[in-house]
């Protein structure tokens, strides 16, 4: 059957000559149609995986593939051990005036110790080189009577990304400091972060990307409804793949956590120590402990790593539409949409015969068949492109489609009887006419 399809399809290009007749008019255009429809199928395909909604229990069946895929079969790449450095500032907090939209103080609020933040960052300005990045997940909203000492060192740092936020008016809100930046807030559905975009309405920068434009000199655009990386297309809108986990840096939990440590006690140390702790690394700044806790896929993750496994995606080139994708795809579709416009009737298919004399078989087949059609496709697409597929939109668009074409096909086949009955009827008059003429002119000769 597949070799009479393939052969076909050498047909319609024009490889091979052949007598068209009505069986091979019937196939080419049954192939002709299924490649446009796997087509379009692609782009409604790209088009939700660029979008920040999940649909239904597309997150239950991500959650489960992903961690099947790391847990069970051990397939987790993760950045070394000492590419990575999570410095925690949750227990380093003091007291400043709390200001009202009017400036007037109306109590005291915390915030990170500013006075410990700059004596860190003096330690590392010492030897620029030595370290590879710094994320600094601290919001520097309000001032305190330490700015100034911070400020003096914080600007002076070679590699340093802060991040900015958006109020509830719409309106985003920059830090006090003059520091590069990148935006810090990510989409949250059902209590639970799962998407990141990349590019806020077309032109705010994520904190991840700006910090991966700084470190790799890549950049991030759009063209129409497009973008691209580098000169090739990207996604803007990604599910992580979360290489690095809050597990990770749990040292009563993992058995070969990344370095970890708390600010206050890290300043303690000789700043050798400190030096020869940072060599090389990514450091990351946050609140691993206490406020700054989401929910995940993978259970409680702090931001911090939220924002790191972002950065992670881009380093591994996860937002990158690569053209085997594309390939894959286009087969899957293909396939589907051959089985879809078939001239048979689905109930009448032998395997869908032996299939359905099964209760749970019939139930498949009537409510989710296009749903495990894409699950599939979809678990095979993380496995081998680190890419979920959104199937229940997609299923729901199938199964629209499969009900036109059997609503169209029913009334064909009502219309056509209809039709030729009427022939019938027409060629009954017409003949009748016919006897009445011979009968007429044989009395007309007898009369003669």
């Amino acid at each position: 059957m597949i070799f009479y399809i393939i052969y076909d399809i050498f047909i319609i290009m024009g490889f091979f000559r052949k007598k068209i007749d009505k069986t091979t008019k019937r196939i080419r255009g049954h192939i002709f149609v299924s490649v446009l429809h796997s087509f379009a199928m692609l782009f409604l395909t790209l088009f939700l995986l660029n979008q920040r909604l999940i649909y239904g229990d597309e997150m239950t069946l991500i959650q489960i593939t992903s961690a099947f895929k790391k847990l069970v079969l051990k397939i987790d790449t993760k950045p070394a051990r000492d590419e990575l450095l999570f410095v925690n500032v949750a227990y380093d907090p003091v007291l400043v005036e709390k200001l009202d939209d009017d400036g007037i103080p109306v109590g005291e609020q915390p915030i990170t110790d500013r006075k410990k933040l700059a004596r860190f960052f003096e330690i590392l300005n010492k030897k620029p080189d030595n370290y590879k990045f710094v994320i600094c997940d601290i919001f520097f909203a309000d001032p305190s009577p330490d700015d100034s000492l911070l400020s003096a060192q914080i600007t002076k740092m070679k590699n340093i990304i802060i991040p900015f936020h958006e109020n509830d008016d719409g309106s985003y809100e920059l830090p006090i400091f003059d520091v590069e930046n990148g935006f810090a807030d990510y989409d949250v559905m059902s209590d639970s972060f799962l998407k990141f975009r990349l590019l806020y309405k077309d032109t705010i920068k994520s904190l991840p990307l700006r910090m991966y434009e700084m470190t790799h000199n890549r950049f991030l655009k759009k063209f129409g409804f497009l973008y691209f990386m580098g000169g090739k297309p990207s996604f803007n809108t990604m599910v992580l793949d979360f290489k690095v986990r809050y597990y990770d840096i749990l040292e009563d939990v993992s058995p070969d956590p990344y370095p970890f440590v708390h600010l206050g006690e890290f300043l303690s140390l000789n700043e050798n120590i400190i030096q020869e702790t940072v060599k090389g690394k990514i450091i990351m700044l946050g609140d691993f402990k206490e406020r700054d806790l989401h929910q995940t896929i993978f259970g409680s993750m702090p931001g911090t790593i939220i924002l790191l496994n972002a950065y992670l995606t881009l380093v591994n080139r996860d937002n990158i539409i690569d053209y085997f994708f594309i390939l894959y795809l286009l087969i899957c579709y293909f396939l589907i949409s051959l089985d879809l416009f078939s001239p048979h009737v689905k109930t009448e298919r032998r395997y869908i015969a032996a299939i359905t004399k099964y209760k749970i078989g019939n139930f498949i087949v009537k409510y989710v068949g296009f749903v495990v059609y894409l699950a599939v496709i979809s678990l095979i697409s993380y496995f081998i492109f680190n890419i979920h597929i959104n199937i229940l939109v997609i299923a729901l668009y199938l199964k629209i489609v499969e009900y036109v074409i059997a609503y169209y096909r029913k009334k064909k086949h009502i219309v056509q009887p209809d039709i030729q009955e009427e022939q019938e009827i027409t060629d009954e008059v017409d003949m009748t006419e016919k006897e009445e003429e011979i009968i007429n002119e044989t009395e007309n000769k007898n009369i003669s």
